[in-house]
């Protein structure tokens, strides 16, 4: 079974930057090429965190520990500590935090209306991401996401949103049940 899943802590900082706790479990189609990238000790470090600067621009990862690579039978764990120049964003009501890393999406998946050629999404796979966010002192939590759920005959998608004082948190789940999508 494809599957990804994240337990992401942030801890804010006042201008919007933030210190990152993440684990990380990784298994099917994606946990080969993990092997294969962070086998090396002495390149992991510098390649996993080039890496995750796609999901965490200007990422700096202070330490990762990876289980799994050696291991066909289960699944490659990462385990890091890292800080993020930006993680949120001023504007007039404060800063506004992503909730997930799965903001974009629409953009991703269903760029226009129609489509003249079949989309291949890679595989069926599961994503699950658990993400707590510390406001910081002097700072108070705003408008929320709603959460939900959403269904099509390609997958559900559902968030749930919780806070309590000055932490949120946010449980995020996409399952794509579907490989590929026709022509339209």
């Amino acid at each position: 079974h494809n599957a990804r899943t994240r337990s992401v802590v942030v801890d804010l900082a006042a201008d919007g930057s933030a210190r990152l706790e993440v684990n990380e479990d990784v298994r099917g189609h994606e946990a080969p090429s993990w092997r294969s990238q962070y086998q090396a000790e002495g390149t992991r470090l510098d390649r996993f965190e080039r890496a995750m600067r796609n999901t965490w621009s200007g990422i700096e990862v202070d330490s990762v520990e990876m289980t799994g690579l050696t291991d066909y039978e289960v699944p490659v764990t990462a385990r890091y500590r890292a800080s993020v120049p930006q993680l949120a964003v001023r504007d007039a009501d404060g800063l506004r935090v992503p909730v997930t890393v799965m903001g974009d999406l629409l953009r991703m998946l269903a760029r226009t209306e129609t489509r003249e050629h079949a989309f291949d999404l890679g595989a069926t796979t599961r994503y699950v991401e658990d993400r707590t966010i510390r406001v910081p002192a002097g700072h108070e939590v705003g408008t929320l996401p709603q959460g939900g759920r959403v269904e099509s005959p390609f997958g559900v998608f559902v968030m749930t949103v919780t806070r309590e004082a000055r932490t949120v948190t946010v449980h995020s789940e996409l399952t794509l049940s579907r490989d590929r999508v026709e022509a339209s």
